[in-house]
Formats: C-alpha cells, sequence, structure tokens
C-alpha cells in the first residue's frame, strides 16, 4: 500500500471588518464581479460578507 504525502493547508486570510464594509460598498458602484476581479477574491465571498454584515 502506498502512503499519501501530506499537503500544506492553505491559509485564509483574514479581512478586517472595514475591509468587508468598504468592499460591500464598491459592489454598490461596479458591481459583485468587477469588485471581486479588482480586488482579486471571489465573487462568493463578497455575497458572504453583505449577508453578513
Amino acid at each position: 500500500m502506498t502512503t499519501r504525502k501530506r499537503t500544506k493547508k492553505s491559509v485564509c486570510a483574514l479581512r478586517s471588518d472595514e475591509y468587508k464594509k468598504d468592499t460591500v460598498k464598491l459592489t454598490d458602484t461596479v458591481g459583485v464581479a468587477a469588485a471581486a476581479k479588482q480586488l482579486g477574491i471571489h465573487t462568493t465571498q463578497i455575497y458572504n460578507w453583505r449577508g453578513k454584515l
């Protein structure tokens, strides 16, 4: 039987509440897809922040 190599776990980037609020405000002007592309994050992350804030 072969053993699996352990891979390094990815580390989640912690964003401040201010960053999240500014991102959500940005989506009001340019849209979610454009804001996510500009900031280099996934659109689902912005939708999650929008729901929580």
